[in-house]
């Protein structure tokens, strides 16, 4: 089982998570076409991913908090 685009990663509303699925697709796609079904494809597919899908979920993270901390807004807002 591969999740892909918001079912792996879900991020706010900022037209990053189409792209993270458009990404999602190709990598595994070609990650299969490399290993075949199985483990491996999936593997390749995870370590492929997981770096880049952090870096822009973590600067969505930061965006929106931004967003919703200078608009005076606490609801939903994580203030850690």
């Amino acid at each position: 089982l591969a999740y892909t685009g918001d079912a792996a990663h879900p991020v706010r509303p900022t037209g990053e998570g189409t792209a993270l699925a458009f990404e999602d697709a190709v990598v595994l796609g070609r990650a299969v076409a490399r290993h075949g079904l199985g483990v491996e494809a999936l593997r390749a597919y995870e370590r492929e991913r997981y770096e880049p899908v952090r870096l822009i979920s973590e600067k969505i993270r930061r965006a929106a908090d931004a967003f919703y901390k200078s608009k005076g807004d606490t609801v939903g807002y994580d203030a850690k």
